[in-house]
């Protein structure tokens, strides 16, 4: 009986390996359409900035002069370097940061937004 069982069910996974791919199902996720401006002018982030953590000479080699500089302030000291499309800010001799002025990121659904309750952050 069991040899009758065996031989059933080895005669049937041909049949069981046509018919699993008919049966099996997926999702589907719908993308809206691309913004079409993104496709012409790439977005503000893709402006090349120094990466953090460089130096003072190595931004200097990289992308030469700045513009303009403004000296160290505080402690630690902080010095800010202008450049044509984009401010630097150093603490000591290593790259903090790297802004593009008055350019913010696109916000999708900024409608959506919610002020924050700062009593729900502490």
């Amino acid at each position: 009986m069991i040899r009758q069982a065996i031989q059933l069910l080895a005669a049937s996974l041909p049949l069981l390996a046509l018919v699993a791919p008919i049966t099996s199902q997926a999702d589907v996720l719908r993308m809206e359409e691309t913004n079409r401006t993104m496709m012409i002018e790439p977005p503000i982030h893709f402006v090349q900035t120094p990466r953090r953590g460089l130096s003072m000479d190595g931004v200097r080699k990289e992308f030469g002069n700045p513009a303009s500089t403004t000296p160290a302030v505080g402690d630690p000291p902080i010095t800010r370097w202008d450049y044509e499309k984009f401010y630097v800010f150093f603490e000591h001799n290593l790259l903090l940061h790297a802004v593009i002025p008055d350019k913010p990121l696109h916000v999708d659904h900024q409608d959506e937004l919610q002020p924050a309750n700062v009593n729900e952050l502490r």
